[in-house]
């Protein structure tokens, strides 16, 4: 036996006994007040001792009945048949307490007992000892089935949790050869235009690279990992767009930078400030980046100074980067209107809103 499953028993078997030793303490207590009412001794008389003594055997025997409780569960498919067993089972284990606890005042008092008298006390010391065991039968049905959904909230807990972590792997999975795809896209562009910039760009892919491919399983990284990877993007868009492409990160508290946020989340969004804002003014724009905390939500937005779009196009023709992203934070903040798209005067608005959380 395991010392952790030996500390539980030896823990229920205290309760036990505290429970049926405080039982015995107000039926003593009962009788003596009823004695004093009635003018009987103040002595220790044998009804004390007879109490106590019915109710140590009853912590004696406790177990039995549990254990009988636990082999006939009050459920589906024997739910009747069980009952009745347990109705059997109740009448003769609660007559035989009852012919013990009817022998003590001979035990204790000396002297026979009458067949009569001894009758009378049986059949009046049943019906309490049937509701004892039958209390103790109906608990511990109770604790079997609170415990049987616990495990199985648990069970289920762990079943969306793991579909969860599956849908969120094949999710990254989809946006990683996506990322690649656009940036190597651009890189090809690039070559015939900057022959130069396309040589730096490369370099700067690679570390991109290394940072979006690496095997890593963490839901949310800190805030300064993920500005740090924005950046690096933006600096390789740079080379491609020239003076074109402004750029601008703003955090609004230093202790915002250990906020937790969804890995690989800001790429998508900039990608699409630039596609739908800067590549379609011939004299460029810029792409912000802020980020700041209300009201418990961590606020991440994506400005740019384009025509933008549409703010419903995202949401329904938007490329695999915006639906991505927008699946993944379904998944992670679930009944919460985690991104939305809006137009702020002349700016077009990607706003993330998320539960404030800091990485450990």
């Amino acid at each position: 036996m395991s010392r952790e499953r030996f500390l539980q028993l030896l823990k229920y078997a205290v309760i036990t006994y505290l429970g049926w030793a405080g039982m015995a303490l107000f039926l003593t207590t009962q009788q003596r007040t009823i004695g004093s009412a009635r003018g009987w001794a103040a002595a220790l008389y044998t009804p004390d001792v007879e109490h106590f003594t019915s109710m140590m055997v009853w912590a004696l025997v406790t177990p039995v009945v549990v254990y009988v409780a636990m082999r006939l569960p009050i459920q589906r498919p024997h739910r009747l048949w069980n009952a009745m067993l347990l109705v059997l089972f109740g009448s003769v284990f609660a007559l035989g307490r009852a012919v013990v606890d009817a022998t003590m005042p001979a035990i204790f008092e000396g002297g026979p007992l009458s067949p009569i008298k001894f009758r009378q006390m049986v059949f009046a010391l049943f019906h309490s000892h049937f509701f004892f065991y039958t209390v103790i039968v109906l608990g511990t049905n109770y604790a079997r089935l609170r415990r049987e959904a616990d495990e199985r909230r648990d069970a289920e807990a762990r079943v969306e949790a793991e579909l969860a972590d599956a849908q969120l792997r094949r999710l990254r999975a989809d946006l990683q050869p996506h990322f690649l795809f656009n940036t190597l896209n651009a890189l090809a562009t690039l070559v015939h235009l900057d022959p130069v910039a396309a040589r730096e760009s490369v370099g700067k892919l690679i570390d991109l690279l290394g940072d979006s491919f690496e095997a890593r399983d963490e839901k949310s990284v800190a805030l300064r990992e993920e500005l740090a990877f924005a950046s690096r993007y933006l600096d390789l868009q740079k080379l491609r767009f020239g003076e074109k492409l402004r750029t601008h990160i703003d955090v609004a508290d230093e202790d915002l930078l250990n906020a937790a946020v969804p890995r690989f989340l800001l790429q998508p969004l900039i990608e699409n400030s630039i596609i739908h804002g800067v590549r379609k003014k011939t004299e460029g724009g810029a792409v912000t980046v802020k980020a700041f905390a209300t009201d418990g939500l961590l606020h991440i937005e994506v400005r740019d100074e384009g025509p933008g779009c549409d703010p419903a196009v995202p949401f329904t023709t938007g490329g695999i980067g915006v639906r991505n992203t927008m699946a993944r934070l379904e998944h992670l903040y679930p009944n919460q209107e985690q991104l939305r798209f809006r137009r702020d005067n002349r700016e077009f608005v990607a706003d993330v809103r998320i539960p404030l959380r800091f990485v450990a």
